[in-house]
């Protein structure tokens, strides 16, 4: 297992204000922020694999399911659309997941806080789409323009 994990979570708990993140039995820390944003991270399990950021964000309203799931099955696979990210609806309860993997290599403290906090601002942007039922979910115009100023091809 990553050796700095212990920083890399103190790091993402700092960041957002929260109590010491511990891995559960699972491998997996959860935090609730203010705005009610759900996150979960399962960490790698041994050297090489990858891991997963979770965010659960709204509910799809019942008049908009059609068009909203058709939309979030079309971004899927569509990585630069979505950051790399993937969507699924939460088995009990309908929210929408948005499901990043990462890789242990990303465990590093403040790449890793980094990473949490770009995938926080797009859920965000997500659960406001999802709210107002707008079907166009991809980011891929933002994204682009992001990398473009960052300077990575």
């Amino acid at each position: 297992m990553f050796s700095d994990l212990p920083a890399t979570l103190a790091e993402v708990a700092q960041a957002f204000g929260l109590p010491a993140l511990i891995p559960n039995e699972r491998n997996q820390v959860a935090f609730t922020l203010e705005d009610g944003l759900t996150i979960t991270v399962t960490l790698p399990f041994r050297e090489g694999a990858t891991g997963q950021i979770i965010g659960e964000i709204a509910r799809i309203t019942d008049n908009a399911f059609d068009d909203m799931a058709q939309a979030m099955l079309a971004l899927n696979g569509r990585l630069v659309a979505t950051a790399g990210a993937s969507f699924a609806l939460h088995p009990t309860n309908g929210s929408v997941l948005v499901i990043l993997p990462f890789l242990e290599s990303q465990l590093e403290p403040q790449s890793f806080r980094t990473l949490v906090e770009q995938f926080i601002e797009l859920c965000r942007i997500w659960n406001d789409k999802i709210l107002r039922a707008d079907s166009d979910l991809s980011l891929e115009t933002r994204i682009v323009a992001a990398l473009d100023r960052s300077g990575i091809e």
